[in-house]
């Protein structure tokens, strides 16, 4: 399943980028009835195949996904370009505000900050990341979304996390590319899961 090789590839990743995640996937075991020996034999063969299969299908996943997340945070650490989009408190319009966001060196936290804000976002505190893609339009606000152009609207996300652990609250960015939208989603998920198993 994605979320185990999210996990297993986690916990290399964090290896490779200097944390240390305090725990690790484990596979389950499967246990069979016992049954006659030329039965049992066949069966016992086919389960091998099929398990070396899976297990092969998974080793790529998690190579290919931990692949992906290692090369992430080489950039997310040093910060990377984004556009906050909010609506402006004071006039009916859309403001869009050059940013950079960046993940923090133990990997708990991920901050998005401009010239007039900074948002620090603990992954513990993290409830949700939504996209046009996954989530539709309506977790964002209505004139957030018919400001933007369907290309950007592929590069949407909206943070929704706890502040001191009580107050709800969100932000939205845009991200470069679609590319890079889908890279930060699944590397916050990531990110999200080792900290939810670290606390």
């Amino acid at each position: 399943p994605k979320r185990d090789a999210i996990g297993r590839a986690l916990s290399a990743s964090s290896a490779e980028m200097g944390a240390s995640p305090a725990c690790c996937a484990k596979d389950d075991a499967v246990s069979f009835a016992s049954e006659p020996a030329s039965a049992s034999v066949c069966k016992q063969l086919t389960n091998s195949s099929d398990e070396t299969k899976a297990s092969a299908s998974r080793d790529l996943d998690v190579a290919e996904t931990r692949s992906q997340i290692v090369a992430f945070l080489r950039r997310a650490r040093t910060g990377s370009a984004v556009e906050l989009v909010r609506e402006c408190a004071e006039c009916p319009r859309i403001e869009r505000a050059a940013a950079t966001r960046r993940v923090s060196k133990d990997l708990r936290s991920l901050s998005v900050s401009g010239s007039d804000f900074q948002f620090e976002v603990p992954l513990i505190d993290l409830m949700d990341v939504y996209t046009v893609q996954d989530d539709g339009m309506l977790p964002f606000p209505s004139a957030i979304i018919t400001s933007l152009s369907d290309c950007e609207a592929e590069r949407l996300l909206r943070f929704r996390y706890r502040v001191d652990g009580k107050l709800l609250t969100s932000f939205c960015i845009l991200e470069e590319t679609a590319e890079t939208r889908a890279a930060l989603l699944m590397t916050t998920r990531a990110l999200q899961l080792m900290a939810t198993r670290q606390a």
